[in-house]
């Protein structure tokens, strides 16, 4: 099993996320995913862990990847990939480890970026 999701009171998460991290420290991992949940993950194995396997099988580089994320699940991703995106809605945390924010989901922010790259839809 890679992860467990918690479901938690919203006001709370990242209340509940420190002492996650404090009383399993070393034995998992705790981050906020969005929507009042909190992932607890095998340490290491997070999303970008699962994009650098990808990266060495396809023979490219970080850099032609490009990832959106909201959530604390989302920062180690974030950072690694050349192109990435903190959704407007995302927490100040996730914004910083994004090279640029796009509109909210309630925006079709992901959209609206590909959009750009890719020209409008015919």
């Amino acid at each position: 099993i890679l992860k467990f999701a918690l479901t938690v009171s919203g006001e709370k998460t990242s209340e509940y996320c420190e002492w996650l991290r404090q009383e399993l420290d070393g034995k998992v991992e705790s981050t906020t995913s969005g929507h009042d949940s909190i992932d607890l993950i095998v340490p290491g194995c997070h999303k970008a862990s699962g994009l650098k396997r990808l990266v060495e099988r396809w023979d490219i580089c970080p850099e032609q990847c490009a990832a959106f994320g909201d959530g604390g699940n989302d920062i180690e991703m974030l950072q690694y990939c050349g192109y990435s995106f903190a959704m407007a809605n995302a927490d100040e945390t996730v914004k910083k480890a994004a090279k640029a924010v796009c509109p909210s989901n309630e925006e079709d922010g992901v959209l609206v970026v590909l959009e750009q790259w890719f020209g409008e839809k015919p």
